[in-house]
């Protein structure tokens, strides 16, 4: 499965100011949280004035769901590892999720939703919307029976959990693990659940 990611960034020569709004969120927000990245903080970062982001976002909740919508590409790619034998699957998702915290880009984007979902009310709201709109729905057309729901739903807990622990929380041994290791405990879980 081929999943390379995109350059981004700014253009060299060329200056964006809504652009760069939208990448001082995204690392404003994974760094610190929906509740401490201010429209100050954040235009200060991105060498602006505030009156600039309120000329492009109606409100800060606004510049954060822009600034998160490269995370939709997800749904994509988990569609792309649900696709295949089913003795594989769990290789198949172990090998997304790490895709995806190991991407500088996805990473940011996935700590700062969910580091902003346990300090903010309405990010918490958007990320259960998302892992149940987005990452369940897909996962309940594979699986079979009638705890189909449960489980796409525990899926999708169990890579939340794996990013606090190994990216918010920094417990030990799992940060210290390597991606290969990371996989081998992994894709074993996962594939129980498709068994």
């Amino acid at each position: 499965m081929n999943m390379q990611s995109k350059h981004t960034g700014r253009r060299q020569g060329e200056s964006n100011a809504k652009e760069d709004i939208i990448l001082a969120a995204q690392n404003l927000f994974a760094l610190s949280g929906y509740d401490k990245a201010t429209i100050r903080s954040i235009a200060k970062e991105a060498k602006g004035d505030p009156a600039l982001i309120n000329h492009y976002f109606k409100s800060k909740q606004e510049l954060f769901i822009e600034s998160m919508l490269p995370l939709f590409d997800g749904p994509k790619l988990l569609q792309k590892a649900l696709d295949g034998p089913d003795d594989e699957i769990g290789l198949r998702l172990s090998r997304l999720f790490i895709f995806l915290i190991s991407n500088e880009r996805t990473k940011s984007l996935i700590i700062g939703i969910i580091r902003s979902s346990t300090t903010d009310e309405q990010a918490a709201k958007m990320l259960n919307r998302f892992i149940t709109e987005n990452v369940a729905s897909i996962l309940k057309q594979k699986i079979k029976g009638k705890d189909a729901s449960v489980i796409s739903n525990l899926i999708g807990s169990q890579f939340v959990g794996i990013v606090m622990a190994r990216e918010i929380i920094k417990v030990e041994p799992i940060v210290s693990l390597s991606e290969d290791d990371l996989m081998k405990y992994l894709a074993p879980k996962l594939q129980i659940y498709f068994d």
